[in-house]
This record gives structure tokens, C-alpha cells and sequence, in this order.
């Protein structure tokens, strides 16, 4: 306490003007203090709101609206696709880049998570879309490049990027279409999701024991 009286002391004797502002006493220098909070309040709200239309201005906000009609079945807009597409550089920067775009400027929305959870409206059947797009699509610049180098094909770099990317969409589009019709909550839709896919998963497992057996009888008769 007595280095913070020492701090308002040397400020004081320094600018008694301001210091009147910052430590109101009156009712003149506290209504003074209300209306300077209250202006850098709008002050910050317009910044962000100019943060926001130069990011939906710029490419990345521009290529975000053009798939926007087709990623809203799985219920994005173009702001979570701009944070996908963000993505491809470095995944981890797609929690990073839909906070800042929904950035609240309040003290207790510092996280990116609490940001998006008050600005954006998403419900956790977003969150699962989310979440299943996210595993399905492609993954990053960094990896894509090392296919193209391994494979030593254009062609098979471009189709590992767009099938992933298609097959995460039509799942999360179908996933939260049915969720919305059924009412299913986030929870319920995740899990039928992930029963589905083992049950894929195991059936697919089988399916190649026949083929190797089918293939060393032939070899037998041949």
C-alpha cells in the first residue's frame, strides 16, 4: 500500500490535472472520469468494428463469403471459414484467428474460447461440426508439400487435399443437419458419430483378410 500512495503522490505532483481525473473526488471530477471511460468504451468498439470489416475485407474474409454457401449445411460462416482456411498455415491458429474476430474487449473474454462463446452463438452442435471437419480435412501447407515430395505427384498432393476436405464437409454438413432436425444435442451427435466410424472402421478392417485369402487361392490355381 504505502508504494502505491508513494506512486499517486509522485503522479500528483507531477500532473495535479490529471490526477484529479484518474482519482476523482468530486462530483465535477467523477462525472469527468464516467464520460472519459464511456469514450474510450466507444473508442475500442469502433476499433474492433474496423478490425472485423478489414477482415472480412481482405482475401481470406472474401474467400471466406464466396464458400459460405455451401459450408453453411454444416453450419459455418464465413468467419469460422476464414479461421479454417487461416488453418492450412498452421492448424493450431484456427482457435487463435476465430477469437480475434469475435473479440469482445472485455477483461473476462481474454481467452479465445470464451470469446467465441459470447460473440458467436454457436452451439455445441456447431462445436461438433467443428470438431469433425477439423479431424477429416486436410492438414497443413507444411504436410501437403511433404506429400508432393514423397509421392513426386502434383496430382495425387491435390487430390489429398481437396478429398479430405470434401469428405469433412459432407460429414460435418450431415452430422449437423440431422442433429438440427432431431434436435440431437452436441453430445448425443458426437457420440452416434464416433459409434459409426468404429463400426466402419471394424468392418473395413475385415474386408481385406478375404481379399488377401481370395488372392492366395488364385495364386494356388494358377
Amino acid at each position: 500500500m504505502a508504494g502505491g500512495k508513494n506512486v499517486d503522490e509522485k503522479f500528483k505532483a507531477k500532473n495535479e490535472f490529471f490526477y484529479t481525473i484518474i482519482k476523482p473526488e468530486s462530483k465535477d471530477e467523477k462525472t469527468i472520469n464516467k464520460e472519459l471511460r464511456n469514450l474510450s468504451k466507444a473508442r475500442n468498439k469502433i476499433l474492433r468494428e474496423q478490425k472485423a470489416l478489414s477482415i472480412e475485407n481482405s482475401l481470406l474474409g472474401m474467400a471466406g463469403r464466396a464458400i459460405e454457401p455451401i459450408s453453411k449445411f454444416a453450419g459455418f460462416d464465413w468467419k469460422i471459414n476464414v479461421a479454417f482456411l487461416a488453418s492450412f498455415a498452421a492448424r493450431e491458429s484456427a482457435v487463435a484467428t476465430v477469437g480475434s474476430i469475435y473479440e469482445t474487449g472485455k477483461a473476462d473474454s481474454s481467452r479465445p474460447e470464451e470469446m467465441i462463446r459470447v460473440g458467436s452463438g454457436y452451439t455445441p452442435l456447431h462445436a461438433v461440426a467443428i470438431i469433425i471437419f477439423m479431424l477429416l480435412s486436410p492438414p497443413c501447407i507444411a504436410a501437403m508439400v511433404v506429400v508432393k515430395l514423397q509421392s513426386n505427384s502434383w496430382k495425387f498432393m491435390i487430390l489429398a487435399t481437396l478429398l479430405p476436405f470434401a469428405l469433412g464437409l459432407v460429414l460435418a454438413a450431415l452430422v449437423f443437419s440431422l442433429g438440427t432436425i432431431l434436435g440431437a444435442s452436441g453430445l448425443v451427435a458426437m457420440s452416434v458419430y464416433y459409434v459409426v466410424i468404429v463400426a466402419i472402421t471394424v468392418i473395413l478392417g475385415l474386408i481385406p483378410e478375404k481379399r488377401r485369402n481370395w488372392q492366395g487361392g488364385l495364386e494356388n490355381k494358377i
